[in-house]
């Protein structure tokens, strides 16, 4: 959980000054007494005049300060995570009140849970009331401080909203990776699949909409991706370099027979390097004549 916590709160740091054009600026969320109660984040705000040429939700951002909750895939969003919430935002409020010495009102802390989707406990809630302010966007009632559910799978792709949407789950998170594909550097994916939960297929899905190109630059910098890649899993170089052995012993075996090799020959192939080795099996391939090379394909075919 924490990698993927990091890796939303990093995006936020990121791309919060550009989203929003700099009227809001983002904090890692300090430390707030109670035994070093931690928020996830906290957004300033700095030009108040700004928000409303914002995209929804920055635009609700009606404090000097809101402190932000995100739950990331994985995470629980239960009820007493949420109080759990409340806890971090009043702290929080307390905290702003005595660093300013003073006995005049602080403006109430604002509080903005992002999820990927609102929960039933919530939405069927006989206490409380959600008012949908914009897709995705839910702001709770009765509460005296302004407090704003973000349901990340619900938001509108849009380039200022990506500190939100990689909260998403599912088909949505999938969508979201395809999108963003062509809005990021392939070293971005690259941090986003590496840290967030996702299956097989959706891993395939998303990797097959990575476009080729013939940019120099983008070409140098894949290259180099790849090669970093390789180089943390073993397992997976050597797989490479097993397959390009195979299609080089696929190609000669072409040349000995005068035809391509069917599926369960190429099959045996394989099976035959993985046994004798490449040396060895390109000396034979090259020392049989044609039905021995034939019959030594036939071996370790499944019947």
């Amino acid at each position: 959980m924490g990698h993927r916590d990091q890796f939303a709160k990093t995006i936020f740091d990121e791309e919060t000054e550009a989203a929003t054009a700099g009227a809001l600026a983002w904090e890692m969320g300090p430390e707030i007494g109670l035994h070093e109660i931690r928020a996830d984040g906290l957004l300033h705000v700095r030009a108040q005049e700004s928000l409303a040429t914002l995209s929804a939700p920055w635009c609700f951002a009606r404090e000097d300060e809101v402190l932000l909750e995100m739950k990331m895939q994985g995470d629980h969003i239960g009820p007493h995570r949420f109080y759990r919430a409340l806890l971090r935002r009043q702290a929080r409020e307390l905290q702003r009140c005595e660093q300013t010495l003073q006995k005049d009102w602080v403006s109430p802390q604002g509080l903005w849970v992002i999820a990927a989707h609102v929960p039933g406990w919530l939405s069927g809630s006989d206490v409380l009331t959600l008012t949908k302010e914009a897709e995705g966007c839910y702001r709770l009632s009765p509460m005296f401080f302004d407090t704003l559910w973000i349901a990340a799978n619900e938001l509108p792709l849009h380039e200022a909203l990506i500190p939100f949407l990689v909260a998403r789950t599912h088909s949505a998170l999938t969508e979201f990776a395809r999108w963003v594909i062509d809005r990021r550097p392939l070293e971005w994916l690259e941090r986003m699949l590496e840290v967030l939960p996702m299956s097989d297929a959706q891993l395939q899905e998303i990797l097959k909409y990575i476009p080729p190109t013939d940019d120099a630059e983008r070409l140098r910098k894949r290259q180099l991706f790849t090669r970093r890649l390789l180089e943390l899993t073993p397992s997976v170089r050597e797989e490479v370099l097993h397959q390009g052995r195979a299609e080089v012993l696929a190609r000669l075996c072409h040349k000995r027979l005068g035809r391509s090799l069917t599926e369960l020959e190429s099959y045996a192939l394989v099976q035959q390097l993985t046994k004798l080795g490449q040396d060895e099996l390109s000396d034979r391939i090259l020392e049989l004549d044609v039905p021995a090379l034939e019959e030594l394909l036939r071996q370790d075919v499944p019947t």
